[in-house]
């Protein structure tokens, strides 16, 4: 959808506290939750472990392809000077 590389895209969010590192998994900033960016799921795996997932809302693809677009152009801008 953003054609983002994963490794860069999850820099991305690190770097500007979109997300944050909880455990080894990635995690949304409260904020970005009560805007309604993100939802939180949780569950049990069918080993038994418990789990939870961040994902984006539909709010949040806009909010973040945006912030990627700009993002993006800023590199192109530097890359060519």
């Amino acid at each position: 959808m953003l054609k983002a590389k994963e490794p860069d895209f999850r820099r991305f969010l690190l770097e500007r506290n979109i997300m944050f590192r909880d455990k080894g998994a990635l995690r949304p900033q409260h904020y970005h939750l009560q805007a309604g960016f993100f939802t939180l799921h949780s569950g049990m795996a069918d080993n038994q472990h418990a789990f939870s997932q961040a994902r984006f809302t539909a709010k949040g693809v806009k909010w973040i392809a945006s912030l990627w677009a700009g993002h993006l152009s800023a590199q192109l801008k530097v890359a060519a000077a």
